[in-house]
């Protein structure tokens, strides 16, 4: 992951680094002063600076204004690039003070995302500024004369992409439901099951599912976050279990006790509260993600690249954490498993879920928005 994090910061230095050497070469060229690497810490982009160098020459206006704007020009480029250092060296370092803790990660990482975004939205909105009054000044050295669509088309594509993630924030607070192909079994359908469920959740000490779904995708899942099915209008809220028919067809009473105190065991474990403020915060990563690089999963515009970069970092550091706190979260459920059966029934649920569900599972393209299953608990 560090060396992930040296890579983003090489590519992400490369606008920047364009930015500072343009300023300088347009600086030296417009002023007559020394423009070699050099001279990089005696450029001094301040207005003082600038009314120096028009009183040396006619002090038209059009000059001033021109060293301002190249003036600026480093600036912004000295400032992204301390800034895109700063955004990735903190979020790596409360990574790594989060750790494996439930309650680190699920304090730490819900305000940190809308920052980190909004931080990174900026720079992307800077990098295409930068590059935009760059080829711009590229146009004027070489041709004489500024073509306006080439520094629009990627000025317009950097606003876009900024825009983008923008937008990803203002709709990280109204998640959408988990969309979940099953049907609501109501206690007045099933009352047997129910009964039996109630009785398991019980012997562990854990809350009672509020809603048990049936369908026939090979798994076992416990949620708390609100679950859309096509059956109805309005998504389900409060705590669900998802039940797989194909699979309860398999298993003996001791493997099916296995299966349902283990998905259980999530809702004594404090894994719900985990997973209702840490689950919104990964899906908004995601999206965030997909702003930038759209459906094909390729970046379009250049000065969106390092932007993307920080943010599949960002995911990486992320999924790193949740996967550590996923192997506690299971070994947990597992010993929940055992408490309502035994070792035989818990290890040939397993065995038989391995074997069944490769063959029960439609083939799918790995997707980048596709929600991670073990958040689902």
């Amino acid at each position: 992951m560090y060396a992930r994090a040296l890579g983003t910061i090489g590519i992400g230095m490369v606008i920047p680094l364009i930015g500072i050497a343009a300023a300088q070469a347009s600086f030296g060229a417009l002023t007559g002063a020394p423009a070699g690497p050099a001279e990089f810490f005696y450029f001094r982009p301040t207005a003082a600076q600038a009314e120096l160098a028009c009183a040396t020459r006619s002090a038209a206006s059009a000059l001033c204004g021109e060293i301002d704007r190249i003036a600026w020009l480093r600036q912004a480029s000295v400032w992204s690039a301390a800034a895109l250092v700063l955004v990735i060296a903190v979020f790596l370092t409360l990574a790594a003070i989060a750790g494996a803790s439930r309650r680190l990660n699920a304090t730490l990482f819900p305000p940190l995302m809308p920052l980190t975004t909004l931080a990174v939205a900026a720079l992307v909105f800077v990098h295409g500024a930068i590059i935009t009054y760059c080829v711009y000044l590229f146009e004027i050295a070489n041709f004489g004369q500024s073509y306006w669509w080439a520094p629009a088309i990627v000025g317009g594509g950097a606003l876009l992409g900024a825009t983008s993630l923008l937008a990803t924030l203002r709709s990280a607070n109204r998640d959408a439901p988990q969309p979940v192909l099953g049907r609501a079994v109501g206690r007045e359908d099933a009352p047997k099951l129910w009964a039996h469920v109630d009785g398991l959740a019980d012997a562990l000490g854990a809350e009672k599912p509020t809603n048990i779904l049936v369908g026939l995708e090979p798994t076992f899942f416990a949620t708390a976050a609100p679950v859309a099915t096509p059956e109805r209008p309005e998504p389900l809220d409060g705590e669900t279990l998802y039940l797989s028919l194909p699979l309860l067809r398999l298993f003996t009473k001791a493997e099916l006790n296995a299966v349902l105190g283990h998905e259980l065991g999530h809702f004594r474990g404090g894994d719900t509260d985990y997973s209702m403020r840490f689950a919104p915060v990964y899906r908004s990563l995601v999206k965030a993600i997909h702003a930038l690089e759209g459906d094909d999963g390729r970046v379009d515009w250049v000065a969106a690249i390092p932007g993307s970069m920080i943010l599949k970092l960002m995911l990486e550091a992320f999924g790193r954490n949740e996967r550590r706190i996923s192997r506690d979260r299971e070994f947990e459920a597992d010993r929940a498993g055992l408490e309502v059966s035994n070792a035989e029934g818990l290890g040939l649920s397993l065995a038989k879920v391995a074997v069944y569900a490769p063959s029960a599972t439609p083939s799918r393209p790995p997707r980048l928005t596709r929600f991670p299953a073990r958040l689902l608990m």
